[in-house]
């Protein structure tokens, strides 16, 4: 039995998936811990780790940042369609916060 699938958020130009999104694809992908986050073997995508910011509708868990480049958005558009993850919400600025810069798990541990 698989798992209830996490979900994808577009806030602005970015993408993220919460921790059961991962978790769910974790049952079918190789995925190893970082410094900053998770990575995917192959695909090869690493995830960030955002923190500090207010939990987005219905996120499971931490939330991950998606790499800005148009593989890692069209795997995850792939994992979407295939029922890996839900749609959580797509918005134009953080919900409930300000529209600031989102700093990555690596920046905030500088």
């Amino acid at each position: 039995m698989t798992s209830t699938p996490g979900h994808i958020y577009r806030v602005g130009t970015r993408f993220f998936v919460d921790s059961q999104a991962l978790r769910q694809l974790a049952e079918h992908l190789d995925l190893v811990p970082t410094a900053s986050g998770y990575r995917f073997l192959e695909p090869s995508i690493e995830f960030e780790l955002v923190e500090g910011r207010l939990a987005l509708p219905n996120q499971r868990g931490q939330l991950y940042l998606v790499p800005a480049d148009s593989s890692a958005h069209g795997a995850c558009l792939a994992w979407l369609r295939q029922g890996h993850m839900q749609g959580g919400g797509e918005f134009d600025v953080w919900p409930g916060g300000c529209a600031c810069r989102l700093p990555t798990a690596r920046e905030t541990a500088e």
